[in-house]
């Protein structure tokens, strides 16, 4: 969603909260939210862009986020670079503004959008997949448990996969951010 509007952080957790009852309905919701994570985050960038630091400074009123923000953004997109689209999409505040970096800097759009895209889908499974756990569990614990469970027996093969992944992940990250 565009971030001038509500931030998916507001929408997301309800949205699955009423829309994942399995998981069909886990997947077209992940990939629904994602298509609304690439189309808002490319206005986004084209917007800055082009519009650049002084479209940012004359409509700061409007955004949801502070100016602070904004130059938390640019010292971690200046920092980390382009990958810091595809994990920005896993924090709260810089899910919503990495694209007025990226746009300012002028990285290239189709890069952008896949970088957008696959952080994006990760963030929307795991909320979905927290939302289809919670009918099992109140607690926090009890639903990652129950979730993990129900992924582990139905799918062992993307189970590894997933863990495979986060783990590659994870040491990718820290070797490129670790000073």
């Amino acid at each position: 969603m565009l971030f001038p509007l509500l931030p998916s952080e507001a929408v997301l957790p309800l949205s699955a909260a009423l829309l994942v009852t399995g998981v069909p309905s886990l997947a077209a919701f992940a990939l629904a939210a994602t298509a609304g994570v690439v189309v808002g985050s490319v206005v986004a960038y084209y917007l800055f862009g082009r519009g650049g630091e002084e479209l940012a400074d004359r409509y700061s009123p409007f955004l949801s986020v502070s100016e602070r923000e904004l130059e938390w953004t640019k010292r971690a997109f200046d920092r980390y670079g382009e990958s810091s689209v595809f994990w920005g999409r896993f924090l709260p505040v810089l899910r919503s503004v990495v694209s007025v970096p990226a746009g300012f800097a002028g990285m290239d759009v189709r890069r952008f959008a896949a970088y957008s895209a696959g952080g994006g889908l990760l963030f929307n499974l795991a909320v979905g997949a927290l939302a289809l756990g919670g009918g099992e569990s109140r607690s926090v614990y009890g639903t990652a448990y129950a979730l993990v469970r129900q992924i582990v027996t139905t799918w062992p093969v993307l189970a590894a996969a997933v863990v495979a992944v986060l783990l590659v992940g994870t040491a990718v990250a820290w070797w490129r951010f670790s000073d």
